[in-house]
């Protein structure tokens, strides 16, 4: 009964999420990437930004994850009225009660550079393919994903990681 109970519970997020996503337009598909970049890399340089930008969209071609910018960038948990939980999104920066607009407007501009070159494929990829990174220096404990997942890399504070099939 517990399993048809999460199945159902999946299925339902899934359509949830779906829904959303469709009406992800062009223009939020490039905003939900530039912010990311710019909260989660703007203290790491062009590169750097460009490693975050590139786990954003190795995750929506990955299947495991949404498969729009809007919605890997705006995926974590809701409570039971739709609202997002606190510290329980993907990117801590969407949903850690924090105002989300951008200060500098020098890297939000050098954000959104690399977030339309690469929706418009002006700008390549690295090629890292990593699924995740963290900075370890801000989390409490290390997940357990960073035992399971093949570091690829590291640059400035952040350590990146590729899931591979280990999922």
């Amino acid at each position: 009964m517990l399993r048809v109970i999460s199945i159902l519970i999946a299925v339902f997020c899934a359509t949830v999420a779906s829904s959303a996503e469709a009406k992800c337009s062009h223009d939020q598909q490039v905003r939900a990437l530039a912010l990311n970049i710019y909260h989660e890399a703007r203290n790491q340089g062009h590169d750097g930004m460009l490693m975050v930008a590139e786990v954003t969209i190795n995750r929506v071609k990955n299947s495991n994850f949404p498969n729009t910018i809007c919605g890997v960038v705006y995926q974590g948990r809701k409570d039971q009225s739709g609202n997002m939980l606190p510290n329980r999104c993907q990117f801590s920066w969407y949903c850690d009660g924090k105002s989300d607009r951008a200060i500098n407007q020098t890297v939000w501009n050098d954000a959104v550079d690399i977030a339309e070159g690469i929706l418009s494929g002006d700008v390549d990829l690295l090629n890292i393919g990593a699924t995740h990174y963290l900075n370890p220096n801000t989390v409490s404990r290390m997940p357990k994903w960073t035992k399971k997942y093949e570091l690829v890399g590291t640059w400035g504070d952040h350590r990146f990681y590729a899931m591979g099939d280990k999922l």
